[in-house]
């Protein structure tokens, strides 16, 4: 079954906002707070949660 396009607001996918928004937090939180964020995740994972 092909993956619909949702589209939001104006001509922008789900998928485009998604990445707009990972950007924008990459940004807000500069290279040490990501790195950070990132390894959070990963823990995360390994615990399958």
């Amino acid at each position: 079954m092909p993956k619909k396009q949702t589209q939001v607001a104006g001509n922008m996918t789900v998928r485009e906002a998604g990445q707009k928004g990972g950007e924008a937090r990459k940004q807000e939180l500069g290279p040490e707070g990501y790195a950070e964020l990132s390894q959070r995740v990963r823990d995360l994972a390994k615990k399958g949660g």
